[in-house]
């Protein structure tokens, strides 16, 4: 039984004397086979953070960095009376000065945006993720719960702050909204085991959140610009006008440049045209730029952060679909009636193809046990 014979020559040969390392059987794996190449510095300092893909960290310090770096330096405007007062560009704090319902609302939106946006970097720093699940979802509920504070601070502020017209108010309120709604549908997927949606409306919500990074750029690169041309005006209340010239010392400033102010019916309901202008020694002027520019920023910012972060989920459909695939084998352990299928999925919505876990779709290409070699 040790011997077969050569199919083409016809010689008996002995399989005992083959050596074991003949490459007729199977080499034996080179000692150095096994053997990966060290990883690299950056592979080293991204898998730290718990990313698998490298092109994964540079997206995550750009964003979240920014997102964390907004929410650290905005930490001082919780001395309210004091250095959120001094650096408010537009001359707001006059509505905040006092006790009111105003005041409460701009307090509200501090105490909720401001710790949202350094929390939320932690919900999207993988290594957290995966080893510390408990943490995860508690900070999860906490930046909802913050969203939500800060979002109603903002509804009660929203008439007067920045000029407080209509387009602005559409804006803000726009964003409260989607950002809003995201972050309950990111809950609700991962609540029913959507992995993949509560990706998808998860990022959907900070990006949304994000938009003030981008909105301050756009804010004050366009007011600079807005404040060199002629013919842009803002309407100001005369009383906020003599307000801001009295924190620098000056009194009697409507007499001076707004004597409408002092006349009886000389205004309309107190207020007055203003010019936008880049006007270090006109605070009003220089404010009135900002107000004029903050609703097209808030609207340019969305736009831009909106298209981008969609075009980012569509160029990680691999992601997509391995989370799907997660999704569907958690869901099928929990026992759900439909697995794959009880978050927010597109095919209950539209005309997609029916998805099939990655099981189903490789039924057919197996060969039966029948075919199988024994």
């Amino acid at each position: 039984m040790d011997k077969e014979v050569g199919l083409e020559t016809g010689r008996a040969f002995d399989l005992a004397k083959i050596p074991l390392e003949s490459p007729s059987l199977g080499a034996q794996p080179d000692e150095h086979e096994d053997e990966r190449p060290e990883k690299s510095l950056y592979q080293k300092v991204y898998n730290a953070f718990g990313f698998q893909k490298a092109y994964n960290f540079p997206l995550y310090v750009i964003f979240a960095g920014a997102m964390l770096g907004l929410g650290l330096s905005r930490l001082e405007d919780y001395n309210f009376d004091g250095i959120f007062a001094k650096n408010d560009p537009d001359g707001d704090y006059y509505y905040y000065r006092t006790e009111g319902l105003l005041r409460t609302g701009m307090i509200m939106h501090l105490a909720g945006a401001i710790p949202a946006a350094i929390l939320m970097v932690l919900q999207f720093t993988p290594i957290i993720r995966h080893k510390f699940m408990l943490f995860h979802r508690i900070n999860g509920y906490l930046v909802l719960s913050l969203i939500i504070v800060s979002h109603v601070g903002v509804c009660i502020i929203l008439r007067r702050p920045t000029g407080g017209d209509v387009a602005q108010q559409t804006i803000v309120a726009t964003l409260v909204i989607m950002t809003t709604l995201s972050a309950a549908m990111a809950i609700w997927n991962v609540k029913r085991l959507q992995i993949d949606q509560h990706r998808a409306w998860m990022l959907r919500a900070m990006f949304y959140m994000g938009t003030t990074i981008t909105f301050r750029l756009v804010l004050f690169a366009g007011a600079a610009i807005l404040g060199q041309i002629d013919g842009f005006y803002n309407v100001w209340e005369c009383d906020k006008i003599d307000w801001i010239y009295q924190q620098y010392g000056v009194n009697n400033i409507l007499a001076t440049k707004y004597p409408q102010c002092l006349v009886s019916n000389g205004t309309l309901d107190g207020e007055v045209v203003v010019p936008a202008a880049v006007d270090p020694t006109a605070p009003e002027s220089s404010a009135s730029a900002v107000n004029l520019m903050f609703g097209v920023s808030l609207w340019v910012s969305l736009v831009l952060h909106l298209v981008g972060l969609e075009i980012y989920l569509a160029l990680t459909p691999r992601e997509s679909a391995r989370l799907r695939q997660v999704s569907y084998e958690k869901q099928l352990a929990a026992g759900y009636k439909n697995p794959g299928h009880a978050g927010f999925t597109v095919e209950g919505w539209g005309d997609a193809d029916p998805w099939q876990p990655a099981a189903s779709k490789n039924e057919d290409s197996r060969p039966s046990s029948l075919n199988r070699p024994q």
